[in-house]
């Protein structure tokens, strides 16, 4: 049994922590409003637990999946702007968005195996 350093058993913080977290998802989805301003608040919190884990976090391969993560969520609120204002332009800033995550993606994985740029 594999047990945290404040002595709680792992198994049961990770069943507790999703409980809540789908509590909360359907409480915004409760709430009354546009369906729309529902996924941008979700995505928002998604984004600023994101923020939390870059801040919070233990090692720099934490900070940069938490980055990452953000990343996907800009290009998702692009998608679904696009969707929602029938603007394409929205999707070009997601395609552009994807490709420097990627390419940042690579290069901070490069970074924290010691490795240059040129290798």
């Amino acid at each position: 049994m594999k047990t945290n350093k404040n002595g709680f058993d792992q198994r049961l913080v990770w069943f507790i922590t999703s409980i809540l977290l789908s509590m909360l998802v359907l409480l915004i989805f409760m709430l009354p409003g546009a369906f729309l301003s529902k996924i941008l608040f979700f995505l928002l919190l998604c984004c600023l637990s994101a923020l939390i884990r870059v801040f919070v976090g233990p090692t720099a391969a934490d900070r940069a999946c938490a980055i990452t993560i953000m990343g996907m969520m800009v290009i998702g609120f692009c998608g679904i702007l696009a969707v929602f204002t029938q603007k394409n332009w929205y999707l070009d800033i997601a395609f552009i968005w994807a490709l420097q995550s990627f390419i940042v993606a690579l290069s901070l994985a490069k970074f924290l195996e010691g490795k240059r740029f040129d290798q």
